[in-house]
């Protein structure tokens, strides 16, 4: 998640942004098909994951179907492949999804915003801070972590988390992040 975001974690290469998915591109059409086939669920869920970073905009009508399918694999998979479309990745929808009984679908949400890094989301990642799951609250705290902390939106979350143990070292070290390199080396 760190090579993604805007943050600046040492000792990582970013990602590019501008990324495909050959495979994907190539045979997205048969992907799509298999996602809304007879397949078991395994399977079709991993063809909507073999989908990210395809960004066909030809397939937006079938996400929406696979955002409220009522396999939670298949919801999991369509809410990662979410971050791809951030025309379709809105703060309402993430709010739901956010909310699905399942935690896997939860942790897809949380890591749906980092992988789309739409700053615009985060309230989303700091309500997930607080999920009854420690999987969803872990995948929340490396979303957030992908963001950069000179956004003072972002900053705002970690220091209202500062004092949850869980996140408190993380958290205080990506706000050291906001303190310039000159006034550290002074010290």
């Amino acid at each position: 998640m760190a090579t993604v975001g805007s943050a600046d974690t040492q000792g990582l290469v970013k990602m590019n942004s501008k990324m495909v998915n050959l495979g994907g591109d190539i045979y997205w059409n048969d992907l799509v098909t298999v996602a809304d086939g007879k397949s078991d669920d395994a399977t079709r869920a991993l063809a909507i994951a073999a989908l990210g970073l395809v960004r066909e905009q030809a397939f937006e009508k079938p996400l929406e179907r696979w955002l409220t399918d009522p396999s939670p694999a298949i919801r999991s998979s369509a809410t990662i492949l979410l971050a791809d479309f951030s025309d379709m990745a809105t703060q309402d929808r993430l709010n739901k999804l956010a909310t699905d009984p399942n935690t896997e679908v939860r942790v897809s949400a949380a890591l749906s915003i980092g992988f789309g890094q739409q700053a615009s989301n985060v309230s989303v990642l700091s309500k997930l801070l607080g999920d009854d799951d420690a999987k969803v609250r872990r995948a929340a705290m490396m979303s957030l972590l992908s963001f950069s902390p000179k956004d003072d939106s972002i900053a705002a979350i970690f220091k209202a988390n500062l004092e949850n143990q869980e996140f408190t070292p993380l958290f205080l070290l990506a706000l050291a992040a906001r303190i310039p390199h000159s006034i550290w080396m002074a010290l």
